[in-house]
């Protein structure tokens, strides 16, 4: 057995969609559905921020929007191009940082969908999210994204995870810091090497180290006001998400914002602060 250091999110990335499968597509779509139901029409471009494999970029394009799809890790990227070649479809996918993108236009809406928002390193992190995005928003334009709460880190992640998938065994190793507001997961892969066609006998190690940051409601909302955009609605993920059989209310919530200008949309709040 070798072992060897890579890139974070290489790995999870060539075998994301053999750990997930089609559940967080699904998911998101639902929810995406539910939220923006009545502000299709007035959406004619968009960002997938922490786009994954493509499968939200691919959804955007078959609706005939123009989009651009940008994720930390080449091997998303190629994943989501892939996609996007196999329908048929354009999107633009590159390699970017959620914390200092920049697009060549502004556009209608920005997603980041999936916890993605969770995967800043650090919680200062996020006014340079809000900001990236706020830059990448014509007025009147739409965010939408979704977060895992401090309950979720401390009932899903604070654990140790096994997965024995075709061609790779992976162990997840998650711990709390800073009162439960930020998650340390370790990740052990080993990936089969050897002939094709052939039971493995050696297995190539490979060590990351992953940060997930949370934050409460009020918290996001004052970083969404810092960056100039205003916070037009909340949801609890169990009010937009399909049916989830042990879901318990407070582990994730969605927020809908808008950057000022024209096209202002009116609304309150679906789900009470968790401030």
């Amino acid at each position: 057995m070798t072992k060897r250091r890579n890139r974070p999110y290489r790995l999870l990335a060539r075998f994301y969609g053999k750990l997930v499968g089609d559940f967080a597509a699904g998911m998101t779509r639902h929810a995406r559905g539910q939220i923006l139901r009545r502000h299709w029409s007035r959406i004619a471009s968009a960002c997938d921020v922490g786009c994954g494999n493509g499968a939200t970029a691919v959804d955007l394009a078959q609706r005939g929007l123009a989009v651009d799809a940008l994720d930390f890790s080449p091997t998303f990227v190629r994943a989501a191009r892939a996609r996007a070649r196999a329908a048929g479809v354009r999107v633009r996918a590159r390699v970017a940082d959620m914390k200092s993108f920049r697009l060549r236009a502004p556009v209608d809406l920005v997603l980041c969908e999936f916890s993605a928002l969770n995967h800043c390193e650090r919680r200062g992190d996020l006014a340079r999210v809000f900001a990236a995005v706020a830059r990448a928003l014509k007025p009147g334009g739409l965010f939408l994204f979704d977060v895992d709460t401090p309950q979720s880190l401390a009932k899903n992640y604070a654990q140790t995870f096994f997965a024995e998938l075709p061609g790779c065994r992976m162990v997840q190793r998650g711990t709390l810091e800073d009162g439960g507001r930020r998650a340390r997961l370790d990740f052990d892969w080993f990936v089969a090497v050897g002939a094709r066609g052939r039971a493995a006998t050696l297995y190539r190690h490979s060590h990351d180290v992953l940060w997930n940051s949370c934050w409460s409601e009020a918290e996001l909302r004052r970083a969404l006001r810092a960056a100039g955009l205003r916070t037009i609605a909340t949801f609890d993920g169990l009010d937009v998400r399909p049916p989830i059989p042990g879901a318990t209310r407070g582990n994730d919530f969605y927020v809908l914002a808008q950057k000022p200008g024209r096209g202002r949309l009116t609304g309150g709040t679906a789900a009470r602060s968790r401030a």
